[in-house]
């Protein structure tokens, strides 16, 4: 569980790499990450993301190749298409054609 990042409802829009933290990070509270206006290219990106307690949803443009790793100690998992509840859930997919552009590391406590 994070113990640093804040509490409450958060919202991050990176248009630029420089704009990309190492990580995301959130005690508590509801975390979106917006990467509909991010300009994908040739480099990949990566984003790491926690919450202790509370929810992470990321956006992206369609179309992007991706994969996500997603673990959730306690609680709900959707991720795609996939859904789960229950205790230490964890789900990995691989959507697209050709090297990914996004590769989402996700983890939730509760």
């Amino acid at each position: 569980m994070p113990l640093s990042g804040g509490f409450g409802t958060v919202y991050h829009q990176p248009t630029a790499r420089e704009d990309l933290p190492d990580a995301y990070r959130l005690v508590a509270g509801s975390m979106t990450i917006d990467l509909t206006t991010y300009p994908f290219g040739d480099d990949p990106v990566e984003i790491d993301a926690s919450v202790g307690a509370g929810e992470i949803r990321v956006f992206f443009p369609e179309g992007i190749a991706f994969e996500a790793d997603a673990q959730v100690e306690a609680g709900q998992l959707h991720l795609v298409d996939k859904f789960g509840e229950g205790m230490e859930l964890f789900e990995r997919i691989a959507i697209g054609r050709g090297a990914s552009q996004l590769t989402l590391h996700l983890d939730a406590a509760i």
